[in-house]
């Protein structure tokens, strides 16, 4: 089992669980407005219908082993419904390009 399955197994799993996160969100948002007409559509047309959802969004960077500066090279980023409390969306981030690095 190489890396690269695993990282592809990892996303898989990943976009899976925050598709069903979004789904329960605006599923909870339209029954809360009692538009569930709204909720019908977004389902049959996810990409051509807009939900109006109110959603909480968190980033940081992480620390090196100091605990005092914020200075490592990683960080994440996460978009929460406001409704169910769950990961609509993540990423996680980084401040050195791996193409550049090889270039130097």
């Amino acid at each position: 089992m190489t890396l690269s399955y695993i990282w592809d197994q990892f996303k898989k799993v990943k976009e899976e669980s925050q598709q069903a996160s979004l789904h329960d969100e605006v599923k909870l948002t339209c029954s809360k407005n009692n538009d569930i007409d709204l909720y019908l559509k977004w389902k049959n047309e996810p990409l051509t219908s807009i939900v109006p959802l109110t959603v909480s969004y968190d980033m940081g960077w992480n620390k090196h082993s100091s605990g005092n500066a914020y200075n490592s090279n990683s960080g994440y980023s996460f978009v929460i419904g406001m409704e169910t409390w769950k990961i609509l969306d993540s990423s996680a981030l980084v401040k050195i390009c791996s193409i550049c690095e090889i270039s130097n």
